[in-house]
């Protein structure tokens, strides 16, 4: 029987899911991409970037995506007031790889009567969610990142 250190094993990472540089990368992307006007970006396909799309889409945060099969990426459009200025006026990502910031059912509501017009964006147990959708559920998690 050979000796196995539980150390040299290690888990495949999956595709599917993004880690937090990835997500902190996207809002990165994101944020430069609102405050130069750009009308879209691209950025590398995962099922917690079509969930996160997903919300910003029925916040009105970005007009939509486009999924493209042949190089793997979404192209995301943003979001256009009638004066030219872009909707997205703050990005600020809460949680890091080494910092995991948490929040209780308690505190959302407090978080949704101090911010009323802001996103918060929270992964949960159930999947990644809006500050809403979690007062309604009644669940706490992670919060990724808020949006103004």
């Amino acid at each position: 029987m050979k000796d196995k250190n539980i150390y040299e094993t290690k888990k495949p990472i999956s595709s599917r899911f993004m880690s937090m540089t990835q997500i902190k990368l996207f809002f990165q992307k994101l944020q430069v991409s609102a405050a130069t006007k750009k009308l879209y970006f691209t950025f590398s396909k995962s099922h917690d970037l079509e969930t996160i799309l997903n919300i910003l889409q029925k916040s009105h945060f970005i007009a939509g995506y486009t999924k493209n099969t042949s190089d793997n990426h979404f192209k995301i459009f943003l979001s256009y007031d009638i004066q030219g200025c872009c909707v997205i006026k703050e990005v600020k990502t809460v949680s890091s790889a080494r910092q995991r910031i948490t929040i209780t059912t308690k505190h959302i509501r407090a978080f949704l009567n101090d911010y009323p017009y802001s996103l918060a964006i929270i992964r949960t147990n159930n999947g990644i969610m809006n500050i809403k959708d979690c007062w309604e559920n009644r669940v706490g998690g992670e919060i990724i990142a808020y949006l103004k």
